[in-house]
């Protein structure tokens, strides 16, 4: 009877062993680089005196740029080959930038010219996730990601001064890593994400007009990227 109990109990500490093992358990760091589009969508609206007005036409080119972001987190062994984890990430530098291009109603007279180009660029997208992830082997794992993100959108053009929106909206993704040895792994990615529409307020040249600007946008991204796990 001792004897069964005792390998009972090493069977069961073997087990436990076994459970606790996993090359992705614990904090981790990781950077990556890839490719993101999105696509806008903006209005705006203008006062210049007792006259308001809408755009007839506005439009605006796909964001398409490469992307990249840092970041790091912390893997949980919840259960046998799955994980669940929570992460931080940010890509430190604005993208570039996308031509865009309004037409106003000629009811403003000579105040507006008929068609105002201008841009728009993308600052600091960042992302507070949280991973479910499920264990293909000791060494692969495949994951989703749910992720609150934001990020700035910057819009000028012809005749409105550089205004900021700052944009909230939610990411979707699906993931797989590769562990290598010394703790690194490899991992590939890709991520849907949608904001939603954000309102600013601002006053045109030498305050004769006033603009509302609507932004939203959804895309989506490509990453690789390389990680260490502590």
């Amino acid at each position: 009877m001792k004897r069964t109990l005792i390998v009972a109990a090493l069977g069961s500490l073997a087990c436990g062993n076994c459970f606790a093992q996993s090359a992705f358990e614990g904090p981790f760091v990781q950077g990556a680089l890839g490719y993101t589009n999105v696509s806008p969508k903006f209005n705006e609206t203008l006062t210049v005196g007792s006259q308001t007005a809408s755009p007839q036409n506005i439009n605006a080119d796909n964001l398409s740029v490469l992307t990249g972001n840092v970041g790091g987190g912390y893997n949980f062994l919840i259960a046998p080959k799955f994980l669940l984890g929570v992460s931080v990430d940010f890509m430190p530098i604005a993208s570039g930038s996308a031509k865009t291009s309004i037409s106003f109603p000629n009811s403003f007279g000579v105040v507006l010219p008929s068609s105002i180009p201008g841009s728009y660029q993308m600052k600091n997208p960042y992302n507070i996730s949280i991973i479910p992830g499920y264990e293909l082997s000791k060494d692969q794992v495949i994951y989703g990601k749910v992720s609150y993100t934001g990020a700035t959108v910057i819009y000028s053009d012809a005749v409105t001064p550089a205004t900021s929106a700052n944009m909230i909206g939610y990411t979707l993704g699906l993931g797989y890593k590769q562990a290598l040895e010394n703790k690194l792994y490899v991992f590939a990615e890709g991520l849907y994400t949608k904001f939603q529409d954000q309102s600013v307020s601002m006053t045109g040249p030498a305050g004769i007009s006033n603009f509302t600007l609507t932004a939203g946008a959804s895309g989506y991204t490509l990453l690789v990227g390389a990680g260490y796990r502590f």
